[in-house]
């Protein structure tokens, strides 16, 4: 098929998640031809396990990347609006930490299976892209030019000439790791010293907790969230240490899991139906960051997503990022038409800082929601935020609307948003109510000073 950047060409995507779906989107719309291979079968004809993935938050990076292949409209009626946090205390009592005083600042709670359902509809209406489902990625033979493929159901191998290739298969991807054989080629991963597991609350005519915010039961030492569902239920994310008596090894009696629920997250406990299958039954996951140096290889292979630089979950922005990058990648091949070696470049000049600043924001983010959210100070902190939201919409932004409501680069949000912070924490020092403070002296200050 040829393109409308005047090459003729087939391109092959490893991963049909919802960046490698979305990524095919943004190619087929281009006129290019798209071959998606997923080791999983088709979500619309068989269900997930339970457990299997922590609920995704879109925000506005992931819309504005959906938004140019123009399927936010399908989507978002399976979305639940979130206007904030709703913090549970550990004497049961919850207090609402708005995102912003802005109504139109919202993150969207969504299922991966549903996102992936909407956008792999909006896939097969293109007939630029076909999905090859249960195939299962081996690897890469660089030497031999083939990507070598099993498939789940009839076991046999075979092997499929090296195009131009993208990699998106996630966290442990097999390209990534055939890579990881090429000289000069550096590669780390940083195991976080928590685990987490999925928890459910179901539905019992609606929602049993408020259904527009992100519940958090922050406990210093380990964390609970949930999301909202659109059917009624909540999806609960349990994160432990690794080790020691709060860890998952410790809870597998009865006894001991109840006794400390009970515990810490007494108004929670008696909302989950079969709290001790659902602790006993449900994987344990790991929250890994994982970096590779390059990206690209040969020019004929690029790895996207969580397959190149893994974040942990705790700001929300793995899958907007992954979003972001398909959007960013669009424009590259805009403007090198048909140069692969321009196009990877500019790719990874363009993301790498970027996506290394949403790392670091991510661990940063897991220790405020652990330990900060219900400390007073912070707690006024927030209370100022919103007021100087409120008072300058257009020209002051939270370091979390930065992140989180804008598509300002990440590496721009990690340097304003830390000093900001530090600011703004200096002046909770000596106030006890943001009536207190002067704000547009305040807003000039920050102008000032980031």
């Amino acid at each position: 098929m040829k393109t409308n950047h005047g090459v003729k060409e087939e391109l092959t995507i490893v991963g049909g998640g919802p960046v490698g779906t979305l990524l095919a989107l943004h190619l087929a719309k281009k006129g290019y031809s798209v071959d998606v291979f997923e080791k999983r079968g088709d979500p619309r004809s068989h269900m997930e396990p339970e457990g299997r993935s922590i609920n995704l938050a879109l925000s506005t990076r992931g819309l504005c990347a959906l938004n140019e292949v123009g399927v936010n409209k399908q989507l978002l009626p399976h979305a639940v609006q979130m206007k904030g946090r709703l913090v549970h205390d550990k004497d049961a009592r919850q207090h609402f930490i708005p995102y912003s005083p802005r109504a139109d600042r919202l993150i969207y709670s969504i299922t991966r299976m549903e996102l992936n359902k909407v956008l792999l509809d909006e896939a097969a209406m293109n007939s630029n892209i076909r999905f090859h489902y249960n195939e299962n990625c081996l690897g890469i033979d660089l030497k031999a030019q083939t990507i070598l493929f099993q498939n789940m159901r009839s076991k046999l191998m075979h092997k499929r000439p090296l195009s131009i290739t993208f990699g998106a298969e996630g966290m442990w991807s097999a390209i990534r790791t055939s890579l990881l054989r090429v000289p000069y080629t550096n590669f780390s991963q940083q195991h976080l010293d928590y685990d987490y597991k999925e928890l459910t609350i179901p539905a019992s005519q609606g929602h049993l907790l408020e259904k527009n915010a992100l519940h958090l039961w922050p406990r210093g030492g380990h964390l609970m969230v949930a999301l909202p569902n659109p059917d009624g239920s909540f999806t609960c994310t349990l994160f432990l240490p690794h080790e020691g008596e709060r860890s998952f090894a410790h809870l597998k009696q009865q006894d001991a899991a109840v006794a400390f629920f009970q515990r810490e997250f007494s108004d929670a406990l008696p909302l989950m139906k079969d709290f001790f299958r659902q602790m006993i039954e449900y994987p344990v996951g790991r929250l890994t960051t994982v970096k590779i140096d390059p990206w690209s290889f040969q020019n004929k292979i690029l790895l996207i997503g969580d397959a190149a630089h893994g974040i942990v979950p705790f700001y929300g922005q793995g899958l907007n990022c992954g979003f972001e990058n398909c959007a960013f990648l669009s424009r590259c091949i805009d403007e090198h038409a048909g140069k692969w070696d321009l196009i990877f470049h500019a790719y990874e000049q363009g993301r790498r800082a970027n996506t290394d600043a949403i790392a670091e924001l991510s661990f940063d983010n897991f220790v405020e929601l652990r330990e900060r959210v219900s400390d007073p100070l912070f707690k006024l902190k927030s209370k100022l935020e919103g007021a100087l939201e409120a008072a300058y919409p257009e020209e002051f932004l939270s370091k979390y609307s930065m992140v989180t409501f804008s598509c300002m680069p990440y590496t721009e949000a990690l340097v304003k948003g830390r000093r900001q912070d530090q600011l703004l924490m200096e002046i909770c020092k000596h106030i006890t109510n943001v009536e207190e403070v002067d704000l547009q002296a305040l807003k000039s200050k920050l102008s000032n000073s980031v």
